[in-house]
């Protein structure tokens, strides 16, 4: 046995571990931090040329509308089993290879482990893999260029994180090739392909955007393999260890295994997690070398505790969340991502959560019939409240496209956190933690006195036994039913005033503390719906907004918010925008039971951001529904209780246009008199609006063209307002008949593809709206013969 004297003992922010020669040093690592997947890099590039040669072969190449998107996986799945591309198919055929060293009842023991201590692994992976990995400056230089952990975005990004963790673990087949979990470890890769082209090409058209020199090439080996390591080492010798909680050797192993065999698909290299042994050793090595915070560390962490913070379904608060992670990543890695120290009482709580865990991790796993009955418990439980529960992603998963795209301009700033104790919600962490430890010092208590009052009895027969002795006979011991009234008459006083205390502090806590979260809880969870939105008298600054709403609430509470201002924010693929679209000044509203009538009418709301504006014009044109996000802040209140401050927050889901799916034209009528330049074309356009949008363009001009011609000439709809339900509008046109003619086929028919070209209201053309209708193509098939026929 070597003394501990001559061991080499390395300390990484008060994490110990003994040197070997499985480890690497910082200058041993440096080739993994230029070395990436090129592998996935060449099919990356292979599948988009072959996507774009597709769509320019299917009429979607720039100029003729936006091209339609497409699944990069659908895609890449597409080409391998037609082996139109050698890459692609010797890609396709290396990830559903499953190599020699894997033994898949191993794997199914690894995806049981993960379950077997189901919460303690996900506060492990929250708090010490995710936001204890901020603390690695280098590969947080990646994160923080795509602004993936945004405080808008960060909650949505981690549940995305959660949905690859619960995927690879949830059943042996889903982590078998073709399996949910394997797909999103292919998913995964190929996106940190797309991030890696894109930040080294920005690198290149401006040198002082990321150094490859100073943090290596984005995503590189080492990053990949580190990733691996928060998922499993991380997890097995830190983060559960400081809940008190070890893995045996055999769930080790396994657990290992499980993670190694998602590196592979993943393009990671895997030597170096063949044995537990090694993973430790590699993972120690990245902490030792990597493990330095910036200042871009600490914004990332304290987005992360803002984006847990009050979060349904257990509500923890900013303060206990501070504890958590202080707890599991020691205070000297704390203090240098400034994470201010929490309350003694959060601490306690999450000791007294520690414990709990701690205990109940032990006790299950050493029964058979309860262990199985947990792991089955906890995969269920966490894949429907995190996958398909309302407070999660509400069952659309996500296919890990680039979301979170780079940009010169991104920058990932710092939010803002609630403090004080989540108490008086249902179901809060705090609340929990804090009854657990009520408990606790009841039993406490009441076992002192047993054991006073037991010691004043031995002590009285002490004195007494002279006495017995010499008049022969004992007296009675009293009960404990005895003892308990002696001790009331006594301490009566006492007990009155500690009622009165406990009934004050609870009265105090229920109006200070937790009826501000029941009002807000209130807030959340009110639903908002349209009934009717108007978009009027549009320029480049400002739309008159007119609003007939509904809140639902099943609250018995019949609260009164004061006006306030909310933004309206456009919500992609679940994504919430950090740009706003407008700002709507909301009225007084006093809540009725169940429904509240909303009415705004003729707002002039000011244009904040021209882009947002457009891409809310492009959904609502294309799309069958879109999704906005209205935030604010306002007073409550609630009878002669304390005014309380809460923010208002709402998701609201609304049909749109749809395309236009069932545009026509009625009455269509030819003048081949017309003079040069005025109309030969009239009729009525029948435009099918489904929603409940009102929106006014002025005067809309549009280009007609054919495939076999090009373009042909142009109609105008003047005046044009969209309205609810079938809408009839005077349209005429300027065709040239030579090439209608010649665009005819032999039934007699001519395809016309109507585009958008310009929306121009009181001599000003709306940018935005021109920007929608240019990115949509309208498809109209006239019987030419007949009309011309019919003169």
């Amino acid at each position: 046995m070597v003394p501990s004297s001559e061991k080499d003992i390395h300390d990484v922010w008060g994490y110990k571990y003994e040197w070997t020669d499985l480890h690497m040093t910082e200058e041993q690592q440096m080739p993994l931090r230029y070395s990436y997947d090129t592998l996935g890099e060449d099919v990356l590039v292979r599948v988009k040329d072959l996507q774009m040669k597709k769509a320019a072969e299917n009429g979607e190449a720039a100029g003729k509308g936006a091209p339609r998107k497409t699944d990069l996986y659908e895609s890449l799945k597409s080409i391998a089993l037609t082996k139109e591309d050698p890459v692609v198919t010797k890609f396709w055929e290396d990830v559903h290879t499953v190599p020699e060293w894997v033994d898949w009842g191993q794997i199914k023991r690894g995806q049981d482990v993960f379950y077997r201590y189901g919460e303690a692994a996900m506060t492990g992976l929250a708090f010490s893999s995710l936001l204890g990995g901020m603390a690695a400056a280098r590969i947080v230089e990646t994160l923080a260029r795509t602004g993936g952990f945004a405080p808008r975005v960060a909650w949505n990004r981690m549940l995305e994180t959660t949905q690859f963790v619960l995927q690879v673990t949830n059943s042996l087949e889903s982590v078998q090739p073709g399996g949910d979990g394997h797909v999103s470890a292919i998913r995964v890769r190929l996106l940190h392909a797309m991030v890696r082209n894109k930040i080294l090409a920005m690198a290149k058209e401006r040198d002082d955007y990321y150094s490859v020199e100073e943090f290596g090439t984005p995503i590189n080996d080492l990053d990949s393999i580190g990733t691996i390591s928060t998922f499993s080492a991380q997890l097995i010798w830190i983060a559960l260890p400081a809940q008190g909680i070890y893995m045996r050797e055999n769930e080790i192993e396994d657990y290992v295994a499980l993670w190694r065999l998602v590196a592979y698909y993943m393009g990671t290299p895997t030597d170096v997690l063949e044995t537990p042994a090694s993973t430790k050793a590699i993972m120690e090595s990245i902490l030792d070398a990597d493990l330095k915070p910036s200042n871009s560390s600490k914004v990332l962490a304290a987005n992360i505790i803002q984006a847990l913070a009050d979060k349904a379904p257990t509500y923890p608060s900013a303060d206990y969340l501070r504890a958590q992670a202080r707890w599991l990543n020691g205070s000297r890695l704390s203090d240098a991502l400034e994470i201010p120290k929490s309350s003694y009482l959060s601490v306690t709580l999450v000791m007294v959560q520690c414990i709990v865990i701690c205990a109940s991790s032990y006790i299950y796993r050493s029964i058979p019939i309860l262990d199985r009955w947990k792991i089955e418990y906890m995969r269920k439980r966490l894949f429907y409240v995190l996958m398909e529960g309302k407070h999660g992603m509400k069952g659309k998963k996500t296919k890990f496209e680039l979301q979170y795209i780079p940009g010169f301009n991104t920058v990932t700033e710092q939010g803002e956190v609630a403090r004080g104790l989540s108490i008086g919600k249902a179901g809060s962490r705090d609340t929990r933690n804090l009854i657990i430890l009520g408990v606790l010092i009841v039993i406490l208590g009441f076992a002192r006195m047993q054991s006073a009052s037991r010691g004043d009895g031995s002590s009285s027969e002490r004195k007494g036994g002279e006495v017995e002795q010499v008049e022969g006979r004992y007296e009675k011991k009293p009960t404990f039913g005895g003892k308990v009234k002696n001790h009331y008459k006594r301490f009566w006083w006492a007990h009155l005033i500690a009622f009165c205390a406990g009934f004050l502090i609870v009265a105090l806590c229920l109006v200070y503390v937790a009826m501000p979260k029941i009002a807000q809880k209130g807030i959340d969870d009110a639903t908002l719906s349209y009934t009717s939105l108007k978009f009027m008298k549009p320029s480049l600054d400002s739309l008159t907004l007119s609003v007939d709403a509904v809140q639902h609430s099943d609250s018995p509470f019949t609260p009164t918010l004061d006006a306030f201002n909310v933004s309206m924010h456009l919500v992609t693929d679940g994504i919430t925008s950090e740009k706003v679209i407008t700002q709507i000044g909301m009225p007084q509203i006093h809540a009725h039971h169940p429904d509240t009538n909303i009415v705004i009418t003729d707002q002039k709301a000011a244009i904040v951001d021209i882009d947002q504006v457009t891409a809310f014009a492009k959904q609502v044109l294309v799309q069958e529904s879109i999704e906005v996000r209205m935030e604010g802040k306002t007073k409550l209140h609630l009878g002669a209780l304390p005014v309380n401050s809460v923010n208002y927050n709402s998701s609201i889901t609304f049909k749109a246009l749809n395309g236009l799916k069932g545009f026509n034209i009625t009455e269509p009528k030819v003048n081949l008199m017309a003079a040069p330049g005025e109309p030969n074309l009239t009729g009525m356009a029948l435009i099918p609006n489904p929603s409940v949008l009102t929106v006014e363009l002025g005067k809309v001009m549009m280009h007609i063209s054919t495939k076999e011609k090009g373009l042909i000439g142009n109609s105008t709809i003047d005046n044009f307002v969209l309205k609810p339900g079938q809408n009839l509008l005077p349209m005429n046109a300027i065709v040239d008949t030579s090439l209608a003619l010649g665009s005819v086929d032999k039934q007699g028919m001519v395809n016309m593809i109507i585009v958008g070209q310009t929306a121009v209201y009181n001599g000003v053309h709306l940018t935005y709206y021109e920007a929608a209708l240019q990115s949509h193509t309208l498809t109209l098939a006239v019987n030419l013969q007949s009309l011309l026929g019919s003169i």
